[in-house]
């Protein structure tokens, strides 16, 4: 970790080597209190009451989860079947990009769609049907979470209701 990052942390002149120091003090102390990402309505809806990989919990759950991935879905064969289908889709973005030489266009939508592409191949198959409705949800679930706003900040009586039904 940068020096400077762990200074806007504590807020207390000392030398970076001192940041440095304290930085690997703190990490290895307190380094289980760092694994687990801060919870949001959205986030708990979405991947299913933090049972995702990314936003699990750290614990014997996470740990299984993360063993039956790296064996069973990232496994180096598994990784190497789909490469056919990634250079396909990265051939299919640097000529997009070669076709729009000298013309504007949003490239990080472009890379996006791609990405999407390739994992939804991945996990089911075949490419999703619904590709730009399903971008076009990401995006503006994407600028949501961005700006902090939460439904719950609109609407604030549905809080009450995500309580009762256990959202």
């Amino acid at each position: 970790m940068n020096s400077s990052c762990i200074y806007s942390l504590v807020r207390f002149p000392h030398s970076s080597d001192q940041h440095r120091d304290l930085a690997e003090d703190v990490f290895k102390t307190h380094d289980l209190l760092f694994l687990d990402r801060p919870p949001s309505q959205p986030t708990k809806i979405v991947c299913y009451d933090f049972k995702d990989l990314a936003f699990a919990s750290y614990g014997e759950y996470w740990r299984d989860f993360r063993k039956i991935c790296t064996l069973h879905l990232l496994s180096l064969k598994r990784v190497k079947s789909f490469q056919s289908l990634r250079e396909e889709e990265v051939a299919k973005l640097i000529s997009k990009v070669s076709v729009m030489a000298g013309s504007p266009f949003n490239f990080s939508e472009s890379v996006f769609a791609m990405t999407n592409n390739v994992s939804t191949s991945e996990a089911f198959g075949k490419k999703c049907k619904d590709t730009e409705a399903f971008l076009a949800a990401t995006r503006a679930i994407s600028k949501l979470r961005k700006s902090g706003l939460q439904v719950f900040d609109l609407f604030p009586s549905l809080h009450v209701l995500s309580v009762i039904i256990g959202l």
